[in-house]
């Protein structure tokens, strides 16, 4: 199965943040494919850009992808929208 991070968890994750991710969250991404949305990483850059996070966007990718295995994703992003509406 495939879990798309949204931009909160994946901060909290690449933070070592993860008191404030659910049991049944962490359940969860522990046993998926771990992805990650272009747009989230634009948004790890808006973040970074306005103080809001102290990692840059390169820094939580890199992080979570030899901490959990995680990539961005590759598809369309029409595709990926598919995908998460169902």
């Amino acid at each position: 199965m495939i879990c798309y991070l949204d931009t909160h968890a994946a901060i909290w994750l690449a933070e070592a943040n993860i008191q404030r991710l659910s049991h049944r969250a962490l359940s969860y991404i522990e046993r998926a494919e771990v992805r990650i949305s272009p747009m989230v990483v634009l948004e790890f850059a808006y973040l970074y850009e306005t103080n809001r996070t102290m990692l840059a966007p390169q820094q939580i990718v890199y992080k979570l992808s030899t901490e959990i295995q995680s990539a961005v994703c590759d598809y369309p992003f029409p595709i990926v929208a598919e995908i998460a509406i169902g």
